[in-house]
Protein backbone atom coordinates (compact mmCIF):
# COMPACT_ATOMS: atom_id res chain seq x y z
CA UNK A 1 0.00 0.00 0.00
CA UNK A 2 1.54 3.36 -0.64
CA UNK A 3 1.71 5.58 2.00
CA UNK A 4 2.65 9.56 2.37
CA UNK A 5 3.87 11.68 5.30
CA UNK A 6 1.10 14.28 6.03
CA UNK A 7 2.06 17.70 7.72
CA UNK A 8 5.20 17.84 9.46
CA UNK A 9 4.42 14.97 11.93
CA UNK A 10 5.13 11.68 10.96
CA UNK A 11 1.03 10.72 10.14
CA UNK A 12 0.78 8.26 7.84
CA UNK A 13 -2.40 8.46 4.96
CA UNK A 14 -2.87 5.29 2.61
CA UNK A 15 -2.06 6.34 -0.76
CA UNK A 16 -4.99 3.35 -2.05
CA UNK A 17 -7.39 3.74 0.68
CA UNK A 18 -10.86 5.11 -0.72
CA UNK A 19 -9.27 4.69 -4.48
CA UNK A 20 -12.08 3.62 -7.17
CA UNK A 21 -10.77 2.67 -10.42
CA UNK A 22 -10.28 5.44 -13.31
CA UNK A 23 -12.08 8.07 -10.83
CA UNK A 24 -9.55 10.14 -8.67
CA UNK A 25 -11.68 9.95 -5.56
CA UNK A 26 -9.72 10.06 -2.51
CA UNK A 27 -6.76 10.90 -4.35
CA UNK A 28 -4.60 12.41 -1.73
CA UNK A 29 -3.19 16.55 -2.36
CA UNK A 30 0.28 17.86 -1.77
CA UNK A 31 -1.98 20.33 0.70
CA UNK A 32 -3.82 17.19 2.46
CA UNK A 33 0.10 15.04 2.71
CA UNK A 34 1.93 18.64 3.79
CA UNK A 35 -0.66 20.08 6.82
CA UNK A 36 -1.91 23.60 6.37
CA UNK A 37 1.83 25.25 6.83
CA UNK A 38 1.61 28.67 8.84
CA UNK A 39 3.97 31.13 6.57
CA UNK A 40 4.36 34.71 5.96
CA UNK A 41 2.29 36.17 3.25
CA UNK A 42 5.74 36.95 1.21
CA UNK A 43 6.49 33.54 0.92
CA UNK A 44 3.02 32.19 -0.16
CA UNK A 45 3.27 32.39 -4.40
CA UNK A 46 6.39 30.55 -4.02
CA UNK A 47 4.72 27.80 -1.50
CA UNK A 48 1.84 27.35 -4.33
CA UNK A 49 4.08 26.70 -6.80
CA UNK A 50 5.92 24.05 -4.97
CA UNK A 51 2.22 22.64 -3.70
CA UNK A 52 1.63 22.53 -7.37
CA UNK A 53 4.73 20.59 -8.57
CA UNK A 54 3.83 18.22 -5.96
CA UNK A 55 0.37 17.72 -6.75
CA UNK A 56 1.44 17.10 -10.45
CA UNK A 57 3.88 14.59 -9.14
CA UNK A 58 1.08 13.27 -7.53
CA UNK A 59 -1.29 12.86 -9.86
CA UNK A 60 0.60 10.97 -12.39
CA UNK A 61 1.24 8.37 -9.83
CA UNK A 62 -2.06 8.11 -9.78
CA UNK A 63 -3.02 8.23 -13.14
CA UNK A 64 0.00 5.05 -13.78
CA UNK A 65 -2.30 3.12 -10.91
CA UNK A 66 -5.22 3.55 -12.05
CA UNK A 67 -4.47 2.66 -16.01
CA UNK A 68 -2.40 -0.81 -14.48
CA UNK A 69 -3.90 -1.68 -11.05
CA UNK A 70 -2.04 -4.87 -11.06
CA UNK A 71 0.99 -3.45 -11.44
CA UNK A 72 0.73 -0.79 -8.96
CA UNK A 73 3.21 -2.62 -6.41
CA UNK A 74 5.98 -1.59 -9.43
CA UNK A 75 4.92 2.06 -8.15
CA UNK A 76 6.09 1.69 -5.21
CA UNK A 77 9.76 3.19 -5.58
CA UNK A 78 8.74 5.97 -7.10
CA UNK A 79 6.27 6.89 -4.10
CA UNK A 80 8.86 6.58 -1.64
CA UNK A 81 11.16 9.19 -3.52
CA UNK A 82 8.11 11.20 -3.91
CA UNK A 83 7.47 10.91 -0.13
CA UNK A 84 11.81 11.69 0.83
CA UNK A 85 11.64 14.42 -1.41
CA UNK A 86 8.37 15.86 0.66
CA UNK A 87 9.81 14.45 3.92
CA UNK A 88 13.38 16.88 3.36
CA UNK A 89 11.64 19.77 1.88
CA UNK A 90 9.77 20.01 4.94
CA UNK A 91 12.72 19.37 7.62
CA UNK A 92 15.50 20.75 5.66
CA UNK A 93 14.21 22.36 2.18
CA UNK A 94 12.84 25.75 1.24
CA UNK A 95 9.30 24.76 3.00
CA UNK A 96 11.30 24.55 6.17
CA UNK A 97 12.81 27.78 5.59
CA UNK A 98 9.42 29.19 4.96
CA UNK A 99 7.72 28.00 8.53
CA UNK A 100 11.33 29.15 10.24
CA UNK A 101 10.95 32.61 8.72
CA UNK A 102 7.23 32.60 10.33
CA UNK A 103 8.31 31.64 13.75
CA UNK A 104 11.32 33.98 13.13
CA UNK A 105 9.05 36.40 12.63
CA UNK A 106 6.68 35.92 15.56
CA UNK A 107 9.06 36.36 17.85
CA UNK A 108 10.19 40.11 16.35
CA UNK A 109 6.34 40.89 17.02
CA UNK A 110 6.80 39.51 20.21
CA UNK A 111 9.69 41.55 21.32
CA UNK A 112 8.07 44.58 19.52
CA UNK A 113 4.95 44.22 21.53
CA UNK A 114 7.10 44.01 25.29
CA UNK A 115 9.30 47.33 24.13
CA UNK A 116 5.91 49.13 23.17
CA UNK A 117 4.00 47.33 25.97
CA UNK A 118 2.47 50.79 27.51
CA UNK A 119 2.56 52.21 24.22
CA UNK A 120 -0.27 49.92 22.31
CA UNK A 121 -1.12 51.95 19.32
CA UNK A 122 2.98 52.69 18.65
CA UNK A 123 3.53 48.54 18.79
CA UNK A 124 0.66 48.18 16.13
CA UNK A 125 2.27 50.82 13.66
CA UNK A 126 6.01 49.38 14.21
CA UNK A 127 4.77 45.47 13.50
CA UNK A 128 3.34 46.81 10.25
CA UNK A 129 5.86 48.77 9.63
CA UNK A 130 8.15 45.64 10.28
CA UNK A 131 6.01 43.60 7.92
CA UNK A 132 6.54 46.08 5.44
CA UNK A 133 10.08 45.76 5.09
CA UNK A 134 9.87 41.56 5.07
CA UNK A 135 11.39 40.60 1.38
CA UNK A 136 10.36 36.79 0.10
CA UNK A 137 12.61 33.74 1.19
CA UNK A 138 14.62 33.65 -2.71
CA UNK A 139 15.31 30.16 -1.14
CA UNK A 140 18.73 28.98 -2.81
CA UNK A 141 18.92 24.81 -3.35
CA UNK A 142 21.83 24.41 -3.92
CA UNK A 143 23.34 26.01 -0.84
CA UNK A 144 20.11 25.77 1.08
CA UNK A 145 20.51 29.54 1.87
CA UNK A 146 17.33 32.02 2.28
CA UNK A 147 16.84 35.70 3.11
CA UNK A 148 16.94 35.74 7.18
CA UNK A 149 14.02 38.05 8.97
CA UNK A 150 16.00 41.21 9.61
CA UNK A 151 14.06 42.54 13.08
CA UNK A 152 12.33 46.12 12.59
CA UNK A 153 15.28 48.68 15.17
CA UNK A 154 12.62 49.57 17.57
CA UNK A 155 13.85 52.27 19.60
CA UNK A 156 11.98 53.14 23.32
CA UNK A 157 12.02 55.40 25.60
CA UNK A 158 9.69 55.58 28.72
CA UNK A 159 8.11 58.55 30.61
CA UNK A 160 9.33 56.94 33.68
CA UNK A 161 13.11 57.51 31.86
CA UNK A 162 12.58 61.09 30.94
CA UNK A 163 11.88 62.05 35.04
CA UNK A 164 14.91 59.88 36.45
CA UNK A 165 16.52 62.29 33.25
CA UNK A 166 15.42 65.51 35.10
CA UNK A 167 16.19 64.38 38.63
CA UNK A 168 19.64 63.18 37.76
CA UNK A 169 20.29 66.44 35.10
CA UNK A 170 19.03 69.07 37.90
CA UNK A 171 20.90 68.16 40.66
CA UNK A 172 23.75 67.50 38.62
CA UNK A 173 24.18 71.34 37.73
CA UNK A 174 25.85 72.66 40.88
CA UNK A 175 25.65 76.51 41.56
CA UNK A 176 28.30 78.86 40.94
CA UNK A 177 29.20 82.46 41.08
CA UNK A 178 27.13 83.84 38.89
CA UNK A 179 29.16 87.55 38.56
CA UNK A 180 30.63 89.55 41.36
CA UNK A 181 28.57 92.49 42.74
CA UNK A 182 30.58 95.46 43.56
CA UNK A 183 27.92 98.58 43.63
CA UNK A 184 27.64 101.95 45.30
CA UNK A 185 24.30 103.20 45.12
CA UNK A 186 23.56 107.30 46.40
CA UNK A 187 20.60 107.00 48.33
CA UNK A 188 20.86 110.45 49.34
CA UNK A 189 22.61 113.84 49.52
CA UNK A 190 25.38 112.57 51.37
CA UNK A 191 24.64 108.95 51.59
CA UNK A 192 25.50 105.43 49.80
CA UNK A 193 24.82 102.04 50.22
CA UNK A 194 27.40 99.66 48.81
CA UNK A 195 27.07 96.82 47.94
CA UNK A 196 30.08 93.81 48.00
CA UNK A 197 29.27 90.26 47.14
CA UNK A 198 28.22 87.61 43.97
CA UNK A 199 25.33 86.33 42.71
CA UNK A 200 25.27 82.58 43.27
CA UNK A 201 23.01 80.36 41.13
CA UNK A 202 22.55 78.92 37.64
CA UNK A 203 22.61 81.06 35.16
CA UNK A 204 20.11 80.28 31.74
CA UNK A 205 22.81 80.18 29.65
CA UNK A 206 24.49 77.58 31.65
CA UNK A 207 21.78 75.74 32.60
CA UNK A 208 21.17 75.40 28.47
CA UNK A 209 24.87 74.30 27.28
CA UNK A 210 24.48 71.17 30.21
CA UNK A 211 21.28 69.87 29.71
CA UNK A 212 21.74 69.85 26.08
CA UNK A 213 24.72 68.07 26.49
CA UNK A 214 22.90 65.50 28.54
CA UNK A 215 20.12 64.99 26.30
CA UNK A 216 20.80 60.49 25.21
CA UNK A 217 20.87 60.19 22.25
CA UNK A 218 18.44 56.89 22.15
CA UNK A 219 15.88 59.22 23.71
CA UNK A 220 16.24 61.49 20.25
CA UNK A 221 15.85 58.00 18.26
CA UNK A 222 13.17 56.98 19.96
CA UNK A 223 11.20 60.21 19.99
CA UNK A 224 11.98 60.56 16.32
CA UNK A 225 10.92 56.73 15.61
CA UNK A 226 7.86 57.51 17.30
CA UNK A 227 6.46 60.51 15.52
CA UNK A 228 7.69 58.83 12.16
CA UNK A 229 5.70 55.84 13.37
CA UNK A 230 2.20 58.23 14.00
CA UNK A 231 2.53 60.24 10.90
CA UNK A 232 1.47 57.73 9.42
CA UNK A 233 -1.72 56.62 10.57
CA UNK A 234 -2.19 60.82 11.55
CA UNK A 235 -0.96 64.20 9.73
CA UNK A 236 2.12 65.92 11.57
CA UNK A 237 4.69 68.02 10.67
CA UNK A 238 7.21 66.02 8.57
CA UNK A 239 9.44 68.79 8.33
CA UNK A 240 10.02 68.23 12.42
CA UNK A 241 13.04 66.24 13.18
CA UNK A 242 13.42 65.36 16.62
CA UNK A 243 17.13 65.27 16.54
CA UNK A 244 16.85 68.91 15.39
CA UNK A 245 15.83 69.65 19.48
CA UNK A 246 17.76 73.17 19.42
CA UNK A 247 19.79 75.79 17.43
CA UNK A 248 21.98 78.65 18.41
CA UNK A 249 22.19 82.28 17.35
CA UNK A 250 25.11 84.31 16.45
CA UNK A 251 26.17 84.55 20.01
CA UNK A 252 26.46 80.82 20.24
CA UNK A 253 23.54 80.85 22.89
CA UNK A 254 21.24 78.06 22.63
CA UNK A 255 17.71 78.23 21.24
CA UNK A 256 15.73 75.43 22.22
CA UNK A 257 13.27 74.12 19.34
CA UNK A 258 9.63 74.22 20.99
CA UNK A 259 7.97 72.25 17.78
CA UNK A 260 10.02 68.71 19.13
CA UNK A 261 9.02 66.89 22.10
CA UNK A 262 13.24 66.99 23.39
CA UNK A 263 13.29 70.77 23.20
CA UNK A 264 10.10 71.32 24.93
CA UNK A 265 11.83 68.89 27.70
CA UNK A 266 14.88 70.91 27.77
CA UNK A 267 13.08 74.35 28.19
CA UNK A 268 11.21 72.84 30.94
CA UNK A 269 14.09 71.72 32.94
CA UNK A 270 16.02 74.75 32.10
CA UNK A 271 13.09 76.80 33.26
CA UNK A 272 13.35 74.98 36.79
CA UNK A 273 16.94 75.14 37.45
CA UNK A 274 17.52 78.52 36.76
CA UNK A 275 17.95 80.73 39.68
CA UNK A 276 19.71 83.78 41.17
CA UNK A 277 20.09 84.64 45.05
CA UNK A 278 22.64 87.68 46.46
CA UNK A 279 25.40 86.45 48.43
CA UNK A 280 27.53 89.23 49.94
CA UNK A 281 27.19 92.01 52.29
CA UNK A 282 25.38 95.51 52.28
CA UNK A 283 27.32 98.84 54.19
CA UNK A 284 25.46 101.68 54.78
CA UNK A 285 27.61 104.79 55.19
CA UNK A 286 26.20 108.59 56.05
CA UNK A 287 28.29 111.80 56.16
CA UNK A 288 27.80 114.49 59.38
CA UNK A 289 25.18 116.41 56.62
CA UNK A 290 23.08 113.07 57.13
CA UNK A 291 23.12 113.11 60.31
CA UNK A 292 21.62 116.34 61.02
CA UNK A 293 19.11 115.64 58.77
CA UNK A 294 18.55 112.82 60.84
CA UNK A 295 18.31 114.38 63.98
CA UNK A 296 16.11 117.26 62.72
CA UNK A 297 13.64 114.37 61.36
CA UNK A 298 13.74 112.68 64.57
CA UNK A 299 11.73 115.15 66.52
CA UNK A 300 9.21 115.69 63.66
CA UNK A 301 8.55 112.14 63.57
CA UNK A 302 8.23 111.37 67.08
CA UNK A 303 5.16 113.55 66.66
CA UNK A 304 3.71 112.35 63.27
CA UNK A 305 4.07 108.58 64.47
CA UNK A 306 1.51 108.66 67.01
CA UNK A 307 -1.12 110.02 64.11
CA UNK A 308 0.12 107.27 61.42
CA UNK A 309 -0.36 104.43 64.05
CA UNK A 310 -3.99 105.66 64.87
CA UNK A 311 -4.64 105.43 61.17
CA UNK A 312 -2.30 102.81 60.65
CA UNK A 313 -1.46 104.19 56.83
CA UNK A 314 -3.67 102.58 53.90
CA UNK A 315 -2.69 98.79 53.93
CA UNK A 316 -3.69 97.70 50.87
CA UNK A 317 -0.51 98.84 49.08
CA UNK A 318 1.35 96.98 51.69
CA UNK A 319 -0.43 93.79 51.04
CA UNK A 320 0.80 94.47 47.26
CA UNK A 321 3.88 94.49 48.29
CA UNK A 322 3.60 91.08 50.53
CA UNK A 323 2.19 89.08 47.49
CA UNK A 324 4.81 90.33 44.70
CA UNK A 325 7.83 89.37 47.21
CA UNK A 326 8.94 93.33 47.65
CA UNK A 327 8.92 95.32 50.70
CA UNK A 328 9.96 92.41 53.85
CA UNK A 329 11.65 94.30 56.27
CA UNK A 330 12.78 90.91 58.33
CA UNK A 331 15.33 89.62 55.58
CA UNK A 332 15.18 85.58 54.28
CA UNK A 333 16.22 82.67 55.62
CA UNK A 334 16.92 79.99 53.62
CA UNK A 335 15.14 81.33 50.66
CA UNK A 336 11.86 82.14 52.66
CA UNK A 337 11.31 86.18 52.89
CA UNK A 338 9.75 87.28 56.36
CA UNK A 339 7.77 90.80 57.22
CA UNK A 340 7.59 91.40 60.50
CA UNK A 341 4.90 94.25 60.16
CA UNK A 342 1.89 92.51 61.95
CA UNK A 343 4.22 90.87 64.72
CA UNK A 344 2.93 90.84 67.79
CA UNK A 345 -1.22 90.92 66.71
CA UNK A 346 -3.51 88.66 68.15
CA UNK A 347 -4.84 86.00 65.44
CA UNK A 348 -6.65 82.32 66.47
CA UNK A 349 -6.01 82.80 70.25
CA UNK A 350 -2.24 83.04 69.37
CA UNK A 351 0.23 86.06 68.29
CA UNK A 352 1.15 86.66 64.77
CA UNK A 353 5.25 85.53 64.68
CA UNK A 354 5.66 86.80 61.28
CA UNK A 355 4.75 86.75 57.04
CA UNK A 356 6.19 84.41 55.42
CA UNK A 357 6.66 84.29 51.62
CA UNK A 358 8.44 81.37 49.19
CA UNK A 359 9.20 82.90 46.17
CA UNK A 360 6.53 81.58 43.76
CA UNK A 361 3.42 80.82 46.90
CA UNK A 362 1.16 83.45 48.13
CA UNK A 363 2.47 84.66 51.40
CA UNK A 364 1.28 83.17 54.95
CA UNK A 365 0.83 84.40 58.13
CA UNK A 366 2.76 82.72 61.04
CA UNK A 367 1.55 82.30 64.43
CA UNK A 368 2.38 80.64 67.68
CA UNK A 369 -0.11 79.33 70.41
CA UNK A 370 -0.25 77.64 73.30
CA UNK A 371 -1.31 74.19 73.66
CA UNK A 372 -0.51 71.05 75.95
CA UNK A 373 1.55 68.20 75.44
CA UNK A 374 1.52 64.67 76.00
CA UNK A 375 2.46 65.65 79.91
CA UNK A 376 0.09 68.50 80.03
CA UNK A 377 3.34 70.77 80.03
CA UNK A 378 2.86 74.18 78.32
CA UNK A 379 4.15 74.58 74.92
CA UNK A 380 4.11 77.38 72.46
CA UNK A 381 3.68 75.75 68.94
CA UNK A 382 3.76 77.68 65.46
CA UNK A 383 1.32 77.45 62.80
CA UNK A 384 0.56 79.16 59.12
CA UNK A 385 -2.27 80.08 58.05
CA UNK A 386 -3.56 81.69 54.41
CA UNK A 387 -2.92 85.21 54.22
CA UNK A 388 -6.45 86.43 53.03
CA UNK A 389 -9.41 88.84 54.11
CA UNK A 390 -10.44 86.62 56.75
CA UNK A 391 -7.18 86.80 58.44
CA UNK A 392 -6.49 90.68 58.05
CA UNK A 393 -10.00 91.05 59.42
CA UNK A 394 -9.17 89.32 62.98
CA UNK A 395 -5.87 91.22 63.26
CA UNK A 396 -6.42 94.69 61.85
CA UNK A 397 -7.81 97.43 63.33
CA UNK A 398 -11.62 97.81 61.98
CA UNK A 399 -11.10 101.15 60.56
CA UNK A 400 -7.87 100.01 58.83
CA UNK A 401 -9.86 96.85 57.71
CA UNK A 402 -12.56 98.48 56.33
CA UNK A 403 -10.07 101.12 54.44
CA UNK A 404 -8.75 98.23 53.23
CA UNK A 405 -11.75 97.10 51.96
CA UNK A 406 -12.37 98.88 50.02
CA UNK A 407 -9.33 99.74 48.48
CA UNK A 408 -9.15 96.05 47.40
CA UNK A 409 -12.50 96.27 46.18
CA UNK A 410 -11.49 99.24 43.31
CA UNK A 411 -8.75 97.44 42.57
CA UNK A 412 -10.28 94.37 41.77
CA UNK A 413 -8.42 92.50 44.70
CA UNK A 414 -11.67 91.40 46.39
CA UNK A 415 -13.25 87.97 45.46
CA UNK A 416 -16.48 86.85 47.28
CA UNK A 417 -14.58 83.54 49.00
CA UNK A 418 -12.50 86.65 50.22
CA UNK A 419 -9.33 85.37 49.00
CA UNK A 420 -6.60 88.06 47.51
CA UNK A 421 -6.71 88.44 44.04
CA UNK A 422 -2.92 89.89 43.82
CA UNK A 423 -0.43 88.04 41.63
CA UNK A 424 2.35 86.15 43.72
CA UNK A 425 4.54 84.93 41.14
CA UNK A 426 6.31 87.91 40.26
CA UNK A 427 9.28 87.25 41.91
CA UNK A 428 10.34 84.30 40.63
CA UNK A 429 12.04 84.48 36.74
CA UNK A 430 10.36 83.57 33.68
CA UNK A 431 6.80 82.77 35.42
CA UNK A 432 3.73 84.12 34.48
CA UNK A 433 2.34 86.99 36.05
CA UNK A 434 -1.36 85.97 35.37
CA UNK A 435 -3.26 85.26 38.22
CA UNK A 436 -6.61 84.03 39.33
CA UNK A 437 -8.06 82.81 42.63
CA UNK A 438 -8.60 79.31 40.75
CA UNK A 439 -4.92 79.09 39.30
CA UNK A 440 -3.73 80.50 42.50
CA UNK A 441 -5.97 79.60 45.68
CA UNK A 442 -4.40 79.52 49.29
CA UNK A 443 -2.61 77.56 51.63
CA UNK A 444 -4.48 75.75 54.47
CA UNK A 445 -3.10 75.81 57.90
CA UNK A 446 -0.46 74.03 58.45
CA UNK A 447 1.81 73.09 61.67
CA UNK A 448 6.01 74.54 61.02
CA UNK A 449 8.91 74.77 63.14
CA UNK A 450 9.46 77.54 65.79
CA UNK A 451 12.39 79.96 65.11
CA UNK A 452 13.62 82.98 66.00
CA UNK A 453 14.07 84.46 69.32
CA UNK A 454 12.27 84.38 72.67
CA UNK A 455 11.01 88.14 74.26
CA UNK A 456 9.49 89.19 77.11
CA UNK A 457 5.58 90.55 77.22
CA UNK A 458 4.81 92.91 74.18
CA UNK A 459 8.85 93.39 73.35
CA UNK A 460 9.50 92.40 69.60
CA UNK A 461 13.42 92.30 68.50
CA UNK A 462 12.62 93.92 65.11
CA UNK A 463 15.95 92.84 63.32
CA UNK A 464 15.39 89.17 63.91
CA UNK A 465 14.45 87.14 61.37
CA UNK A 466 11.16 86.28 62.98
CA UNK A 467 9.37 87.12 66.11
CA UNK A 468 8.98 83.71 68.60
CA UNK A 469 6.83 84.29 71.50
CA UNK A 470 7.25 82.23 74.87
CA UNK A 471 3.72 80.74 76.82
CA UNK A 472 3.51 83.48 79.29
CA UNK A 473 4.06 86.75 76.87
CA UNK A 474 1.02 84.90 74.52
CA UNK A 475 -1.49 84.38 77.78
CA UNK A 476 -1.03 87.76 78.82
CA UNK A 477 -1.68 89.16 75.78
CA UNK A 478 -5.18 87.20 75.43
CA UNK A 479 -6.16 88.36 79.01
CA UNK A 480 -5.61 92.07 77.87
CA UNK A 481 -8.94 93.81 76.31
CA UNK A 482 -8.26 94.44 72.86
CA UNK A 483 -8.77 97.88 72.88
CA UNK A 484 -5.72 98.12 75.35
CA UNK A 485 -3.44 95.24 74.03
CA UNK A 486 -3.64 97.98 70.61
CA UNK A 487 -2.72 100.72 72.62
CA UNK A 488 0.34 99.27 74.21
CA UNK A 489 0.98 97.56 70.86
CA UNK A 490 1.28 100.93 69.19
CA UNK A 491 2.88 102.26 71.79
CA UNK A 492 5.67 99.66 71.39
CA UNK A 493 5.99 99.96 67.45
CA UNK A 494 6.35 103.97 68.59
CA UNK A 495 9.03 103.06 70.68
CA UNK A 496 11.25 100.54 68.57
CA UNK A 497 10.84 103.21 65.46
CA UNK A 498 12.43 105.82 67.45
CA UNK A 499 15.22 103.35 68.95
CA UNK A 500 15.79 101.87 64.88
CA UNK A 501 16.29 106.23 64.29
CA UNK A 502 18.36 106.61 67.53
CA UNK A 503 20.86 103.36 66.30
CA UNK A 504 21.30 104.69 62.86
CA UNK A 505 22.86 107.63 63.95
CA UNK A 506 24.74 106.53 67.05
CA UNK A 507 25.80 103.82 64.10
CA UNK A 508 27.20 106.25 61.86
CA UNK A 509 28.80 108.59 64.20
Amino acid sequence: MARFYQTSSPTFVDYNEGMTKGSGVGQPTAFSLLGDLDILPKDMPRYSEILAGYDAAINEIARRAQADPKRSQTLQPDIMRLQQQMRNDLEAGELAAFVNRKKDADAAEKQIDKLYEKDPTVSVLAKERFRQGITAANYDPNTRTYEKIKPYGVQVWTPEETNKWRTTVGNAVKETAIRSIEEDEKTGRLQQIKTRGAMIGVARKRALEAIVNAVPEQALRATQQRRELLSSQTPLDDEVDETQFYTKDKEGNIIPNLNTVWGREVESLAQSITREQFKGQRFQFTDQAALANLRSNLAMGRMKYGQTLQAEEDYYPKLVTLYDGTGYNGGEVNGVKVDNSLAGRKFKGGLVSHVAKVPGKAPVIVYEKVEEDRNKKKVVKQYEAPMDFDMLREVLPKATFRKLQDDATSAGAWTPERKVNLPFTTDVPGVSKEWTPEKGGQAQPTPTKTGGQKIKALEATWKSKGTTYDAKTIEEAQKTPDEEYEALLNQMFQEVEMQDLDEIIEENQ
